[in-house]
């Protein structure tokens, strides 16, 4: 009929999206940025995808996930990334990853080759272009409204105060709102996936009662 009915939606858990906060050698979904450790984040869901996903791979694209830890500007000792000047300051979001390493992919081909399965997480950038924007910007027939919050792919800003440090990710609030948390936040996960190219529909329409299959044949 033309409208859209927010619905809550089961995510897969909820975890921090790294234990470790205070320093900025931990922004990433994998740290340092040489990219030798898993998050916290991305350990639950590669055990995700291993545990119900792992049969339906090569249906799958393997696709750049970017997790932007390009340096926008940096002011009184914080550290301000991409993500935060695209959607934030400027209110341009791009599907651009600036750096090789940030690039996340299976296969070192198109990105950094780290994943072991091709999936990960939307970026702040694809929430605003898909309809939403930064926190007083409001959406209510939002897509992607799930009455949980929940994290995104794309680094904010790190806060390097005197007596307390703390690195933040963006995030969706429950009314669908970007905003950011805290590293050791505690927010639901919705994994992401892309479908290889041609991809046929089998049945469904789309809805949640009807939900869209895809053809395996």
């Amino acid at each position: 009929n033309g409208g859209c009915n927010n619905i809550t939606v089961d995510g897969i858990g909820k975890v921090s999206f790294n234990d470790v906060f205070d320093s900025a050698d931990y922004v990433g979904y994998m740290y340092p940025e040489t990219n030798e450790n898993n998050s916290t984040i991305k350990l639950a869901i590669d055990t995700w995808y291993q545990n119900n996903m792992s049969d339906y791979t090569k249906y799958l694209e393997d696709t750049v996930w970017c997790n932007d830890r390009s340096i926008y500007k940096t002011e009184n000792s914080n550290i301000y990334y991409g993500a935060y000047g695209r959607n934030v300051d400027s209110n341009k979001p791009s599907l651009v990853c600036p750096n090789a390493n940030d690039k996340f992919t299976v296969s070192s081909e198109a990105g950094n080759g780290k994943l072991t399965y091709p999936v990960a997480l939307l970026t702040a950038d694809e929430i605003a272009l898909a309809g939403q924007g930064y926190e007083n910007y409001s959406n209510d027939g939002y897509l992607l409204i799930t009455d949980k919050p929940w994290w995104t792919l794309s680094p904010s800003y790190f806060e390097n105060a005197v007596d307390y440090s703390r690195a933040t990710e963006f995030h969706m609030r429950t009314n669908g709102m970007l905003s950011e948390a805290s590293f050791h936040s505690t927010l639901e996960i919705y994994p992401s996936i892309s479908l290889v190219p041609r991809t046929m529909i089998s049945s469904g329409n789309g809805t949640p009662d009807i939900p869209f299959e895809i053809s395996v044949q």
